[in-house]
């Protein structure tokens, strides 16, 4: 099974880079696409300021066990996004679930060879495309502050627009990325975080958390997420599309279905992959005391049996904390 997944995926390559589709012709503009796609994504963020993120299994004196609803997440902005597009039932129907969440300090290093990994075994992105998403990576990765962030965003789109090298259908996954970068450097920046932290209070309580200048998020780990789950949901997109025809994508009109597929899944991984590196980073830091512990031990291998499509569900046990308070 896993010899004729890789097989369709190296299908999909090709027929990425070299099949042309009805309406991304060198007429496209490219400044409307991102406008929509910044649109699309600005709303999805906001979800986190009422969403169901997580909520409370068990409550002891010392201690707060908490289920993060990934799934609520991944529905909600698939949900959201499917409103841009016209798509196939059948696109809609696979869960899109972000990784399961790195609990450590960021490390430039090791967040970068994880992001690395996944974009080389993913299979669907070439060559060019890999070399542009890497180069932005190792940029952000040691970028100080929102603003760095946004003048690297910048300079990659305009890169990307410009590049000979791309062909249009290229270039849409990459100004995907930098449409839905900088609307989540827009709404990190812009208060954003304290509105899901309100949130959170209000689901779990005020008792785990501490003063709110306490709590913190690593804008730039939570981008590494989004980026690690765009490209999950591109893959799973295009497998997905390959049996549907054609879909409608925002400004670009008709495309065949790996392309349209691979592209509403990828807006929808980089989403919920945002939301969700938000809440768990919230977590994570807001407790006065103790610490935050992953109890399901085999996330790891469950994790890559999702990736490689062996199964459609991510055990709810590898999105359940426990809170030392």
């Amino acid at each position: 099974m896993r010899k004729t997944q890789l097989t369709l995926l190296a299908l999909l390559m090709f027929q990425f880079s070299c099949e042309p589709t009805e309406d991304t012709g060198p007429g496209i503009d490219y400044d409307q696409v991102s406008d929509e796609f910044g649109d699309m994504f600005k709303g999805a963020f906001r979800l986190t300021e009422s969403l169901q993120i997580a909520s409370v299994i068990d409550r002891t004196k010392n201690q707060l066990t908490v289920q993060i609803e990934v799934e609520n997440i991944s529905k909600a902005t698939k949900n959201h996004i499917a409103g841009y597009f016209n798509i196939d039932p059948e696109l809609n129907q696979r869960t899109y679930y972000p990784a399961p969440p790195l609990y450590s300090k960021f490390n430039d290093t090791y967040a970068l060879q994880k992001l690395d990994n996944i974009i080389d075994t993913s299979r669907i992105f070439n060559n060019i495309q890999k070399m542009y998403i890497k180069a932005l990576s190792k940029d952000i990765a040691v970028a100080k502050s929102y603003g760095d962030g946004f003048d690297l965003v910048n300079s990659f789109r305009n890169e990307v627009v410009q590049a000979s090298e791309l062909s249009d259908e290229d270039k849409i996954p990459l100004l995907e990325i930098a449409a839905g970068s900088k609307a989540l450097f827009e709404f990190m920046e812009n208060g954003g975080v304290r509105k899901a932290q309100s949130n959170l209070v209000e689901i779990l309580g005020n008792i785990p958390f501490g003063r709110t200048e306490e709590c913190s998020v690593d804008w730039r780990k939570v981008w590494i997420g989004a980026v690690v789950a765009l490209t999950v949901g591109v893959v799973s997109g295009a497998i997905a599309g390959a049996t549907v025809g054609t879909v409608t994508v925002p400004i670009l009109g008709t495309v065949t279905g790996a392309v349209g597929g691979a592209v509403f899944a990828g807006a929808a991984g980089f989403a919920s992959g945002a939301l969700y590196g938000i809440t768990t980073d919230l977590i994570a830091s807001c407790p006065r005391q103790g610490s935050l512990q992953q109890t399901y031990a085999s996330c790891d291998e469950a994790w890559r049996a999702y990736l490689s499509n062996q199964t459609n569900n991510m055990p709810s046990e590898c999105f359940v904390v426990k809170l030392q308070i």
